[in-house]
């Protein structure tokens, strides 16, 4: 009788392990905190290449759900071809944060919904942090350039906004979550993704 009772407590107790594992409040809980992407590379043409460092930041507000902020820091670099005050090609760098919030929530032991809020996405880029990477220029070219940043701020805003935007949206789903210690191996739609974590909550 003692040997019966023994074995049923085990299988109780491993009944309850499992099911606290496999519990969505559990993997709320622990997503708390931001986690941080490794570089993605969402544009690369001829004339212009932009990559972003994404991060997600969870916060648990009751069992399963909560509030998220998707963010991003964005390098952008563009060729210029030579013209009649640039003598050698050059590139052009600009930097850019963009941000969305929404809610999360946690419906099995490995899968978080996410839900961006479209009408909170922001993007701001700097006129003063494009510059410019160049070897030989005109006497003409310095104020050219320098007159150029407003417009190339504008033009890098209007260009990156839709890109960044669809981004942030398709980014809905988590699965295959597996947490270890400072690391969440996932996927996102098709992509694997690795986060580690930056700031616990």
């Amino acid at each position: 009788m003692k040997l019966k009772f023994l074995i049923f407590t085990a299988a109780t107790l491993a009944v309850a392990a499992i099911e606290s594992c496999q519990n969505p409040d559990t993997l709320a809980r622990d997503v708390n905190g931001t986690w941080q992407s490794v570089p993605e590379h969402i544009v690369n043409t001829d004339s212009i290449s932009v990559d972003l460092i994404k991060a997600l930041e969870f916060s648990q507000e009751q069992g399963p759900e909560g509030t998220m902020i998707i963010s991003a820091m964005i390098a952008i670099e563009e060729y210029m071809p030579e013209s009649d005050s640039i003598v050698s090609p050059l590139t052009i760098n600009g930097a850019a944060v963009a941000s969305v919030t929404g809610t999360f929530k946690a419906i099995s032991y490995d899968k978080i919904i996410l839900q961006p809020d479209a009408k909170t996405f922001s993007l701001h880029i700097d006129s003063a942090a494009v510059s410019y990477n160049y070897n030989v220029l005109t006497d003409n070219a310095t104020p050219y350039l320098t007159g150029l940043k407003p417009a190339k701020a504008t033009y890098f805003q209007e260009y990156l906004e839709p890109i960044v935007k669809a981004n942030f949206m398709e980014c809905d789903t988590l699965t295959d979550i597996k947490l270890t210690k400072s690391v969440m191996g996932c996927r996102s739609g098709n992509n694997e993704l690795t986060l580690r974590l930056v700031t616990p909550q």
